[in-house]
């Protein structure tokens, strides 16, 4: 099975972004950090299937 480990750079990167969309809207900003970290996960599955 594909695993994907989150670097601490990359959780950094994430957090940073969370904090800088959260400046206008905190709702958008867990939105837009849920949807990168489902992507990633997506992304690590659709190898398993190719």
């Amino acid at each position: 099975m594909t695993r994907v480990e989150w670097t601490e750079p990359a959780i950094s990167d994430l957090e940073n972004i969370q904090n800088y969309i959260a400046r206008d809207s905190a709702e958008y900003a867990d939105a837009m950090v849920e949807g990168l970290v489902l992507s990633v996960g997506r992304l690590a599955f659709s190898r398993l299937i190719h």
